[in-house]
């Protein structure tokens, strides 16, 4: 192997170890606060789950990834040591790889779909200031110029805050979870505006036993449980990648238990307001929230959409590069 590969996989020494309690906690805040997440709460609310349940079901999922998450972690942080190279002892040199090259597949799958969800984002909401971009010439059935221009430019966002290095990161998540804060206060107050909390309450409660209805679902609140699970499973996987600059196995456990849980379900709640009002103001069942804010104007909308779209690049970044680059570098 080269010499930059092999490094890659080598320990982190420990003077590179610099990742403590709030590292760990303002990770997991800039990565909660994202697009998907919210989409979980209206989501589950249209499989027929009470508002409570939703909390529920956020909660138990929530207590089960972060056990997941501690357990992983620890064998990054007392060993240095990336995901494939920890695999080697369960699958031996040569199935390290495969397992290394699955999990990396899967991360890649995300990397594009959290990608097209930010796009979208900055799509509409620039659009709420420049129509004319939807008319843009189409390059496919679902596919303009326009969507195509911002979706190129912001992978060579990833590439550029990946090129910076891992030990720039924690200074960037800084930055973009003050930005993502921000955006997420905006999104609370739109709702609030957009309909009375009283009526967005009902309407959560409405939308949760409406014709999806629980009838529709066997299992509504164990497949609710089984989602928010498998909204972060492949971190479990790669969080051995980003534990390995953990000062401590202290720092790793109290840091991923004060940022997971609560931003997680907060945020779950945010989708089900954010849906719950947008019904109750225009009468459509909207779960995703690039149209959402179409219909904002454009000092609100484009402002809220690039703090939100920050926070798919931090997921991005964190969970779907950092982690395929080291399974590459294994072959």
């Amino acid at each position: 192997m080269a010499p930059g590969v092999m490094e890659r996989l080598d320990p982190v020494p420990p003077e590179e170890r610099t990742w403590g309690v709030f590292g760990f906690a303002r990770l997991w805040v800039a990565m909660n606060i994202n697009p998907l997440t919210l989409v979980l709460g209206s989501g589950l609310l249209n499989m027929g789950l009470s508002p409570g349940g939703v909390v529920g079901a956020a909660a138990a999922g929530a207590a089960v990834t972060l056990a997941s998450l501690v357990a992983n972690a620890w064998a990054g942080c007392q060993t240095g040591a990336p995901f494939p190279v920890y695999a080697r002892a369960a699958f031996g040199t040569e199935g390290a790889k495969l397992v290394a090259l699955v999990r990396g597949l899967v991360a890649i799958a995300y990397l594009g779909l959290q990608t097209w969800v930010g796009t979208l984002l900055l799509y509409y909401s620039v659009a709420t200031a420049a129509p004319s971009i939807l008319d843009s010439p189409r390059v496919s059935e679902y596919l303009n110029c326009a969507q195509l221009g911002i979706f190129v430019g912001f992978l060579l966002l990833h590439l550029l805050v990946l090129e910076m290095g891992m030990h720039r990161l924690g200074p960037l998540l800084k930055v973009t979870t003050v930005m993502e804060v921000g955006g997420l206060v905006g999104l609370v107050v739109m709702a609030l505006l957009d309909a009375p909390p009283r009526e967005s309450f009902a309407a959560m409660a409405q939308l949760g036993t409406g014709e999806a209805g629980a009838a529709a679902v066997v299992f509504p609140w164990g497949n609710g449980v089984n989602a928010m699970v498998s909204t972060w499973s492949t971190l479990v996987l790669n969080i051995v990648d980003l534990s390995r600059f953990s000062k401590s196995q202290r720092a790793q456990v109290v840091g991923q238990a004060l940022g997971f849980p609560v931003s997680f379900v907060l945020m779950v709640a945010c989708g089900m307001l954010v849906a719950a009002s947008n019904f109750v103001k225009t009468g459509a069942v909207v779960w995703d929230l690039a149209p959402i804010l179409y219909g904002h104007p454009p000092g609100f909308a484009i402002p809220v959409g690039v703090c939100m779209m920050v926070g798919v690049l931090d997921v991005n970044v964190v969970a779907n590069m950092v982690s395929p680059g080291n399974d590459v570098a294994n072959l």
